[in-house]
């Protein structure tokens, strides 16, 4: 099994509500328009530099961080999905990572056109020009963040670019209570060529039984998306002298005991990028009995798809 982790930065739209009166065709959506982009290219290479069978990718990896008013960009997650499922198709690899799929009470349907289509596309025009009208309308129902009903959820496309795994996050981080549901469903295990399957993400590599409940499905392998950063803890933890890797350090810590004691192979992918800005990294594959097989040490600097054979399944 050859695996890419592809610990990347994703792009976060900036804090505040949708203004129809600032929309126009070529900025619409345009956080989650080059964090498309970079997934493609990221995948594209993956399988052709690392001969990849799956590329896994962080939380938040296409969206960033959707409070704040950002919770209008989830209402366009069913085009994401489609999206991600073409690269799995198109390069035959599986792909990893999570998207938030919401819903907003007083919106009419959206439009039933791709909004991300290039613009080298015909029609891509007049599709997002569909969806400025249609924002513009809305606006006043997108701007209240207490209409949103949101859930992040993680998702395994097979090579040829079916859903074949999902699961909605249960243990959410403090800030993310406050525009985030958690799951309520005990999502079964899935098949892969490599085993069965399982999904943990960030905050749930923090509860054992979690881990335990997918070991006890029989699962082989736990795919972990987290958007993890070395800032989570703050202000508390600066009433006491850390560690300054501290939260490295943790995450690392959880990834290889979830390994250990559930006899898994865990692999989890973090965004990398500045560590001023609180990116860490981190990102690797654990096996029991080994510990860290490969991956990243930290975040600084390479954020791109890395190769990891493994050879510890059965």
């Amino acid at each position: 099994m050859r695996i890419a982790i592809a610990q990347t930065c994703p792009v976060s739209a900036q804090p505040g509500v949708y203004s129809g009166a600032e929309a126009n065709v070529d900025d619409l959506f345009i956080t989650l328009r080059r964090n498309l982009e970079d997934a493609e290219q990221i995948v594209k290479d993956a399988v052709q530099r690392h001969q990849a069978d799956v590329v896994c990718f962080p939380e938040y990896f296409l969206q960033g961080i959707l409070n704040e008013g950002r919770q209008y960009l989830s209402i366009t997650s069913q085009w994401l999905d489609t999206h991600i499922a073409g690269m799995a198709r198109r390069y035959s690899v599986a792909i990893t990572g999570t998207i938030v799929h919401g819903a907003c009470e007083g919106l009419a349907i959206p439009p039933q056109r791709d909004p991300f289509e290039p613009a080298s596309v015909e029609g891509s025009s007049s599709a997002r020009q569909e969806w400025v009208d249609y924002l513009g309308q809305a606006s006043e129902a997108l701007a209240n963040d207490s209409n949103f009903r949101l859930v992040n959820e993680a998702f395994y496309f097979d090579d040829k670019g079916e859903k074949r795994g999902r699961y909605t996050k249960k243990n959410l981080w403090h800030p993310e209570r406050e525009y985030l549901e958690p799951g309520t469903i005990d999502e079964p295990v899935f098949t892969t060529p490599w085993g069965k399957a399982g999904f943990l993400i960030c905050w749930d590599l923090s509860h054992p039984a979690a881990a335990q409940s997918l070991a006890d499905q029989g699962a082989d392998i736990i795919f972990a998306p987290a958007y993890w950063l070395g800032i989570d803890s703050e202000p508390m933890v600066s009433r006491y002298t850390s560690n300054p890797d501290y939260e490295l350090n943790l995450l690392q810590s959880l990834c290889s005991a979830r390994a250990f004691e559930t006899e898994t192979v865990l692999i989890h992918t973090n965004p990398g990028g500045s560590r001023s800005e609180g990116f860490m990294g981190g990102s690797g594959v654990w096996a029991p009995l080994i510990g860290k097989v490969g991956g990243y040490d930290e975040g600084s600097g390479d954020v791109g798809a890395v190769g990891v054979k493994i050879r510890h399944l059965g």
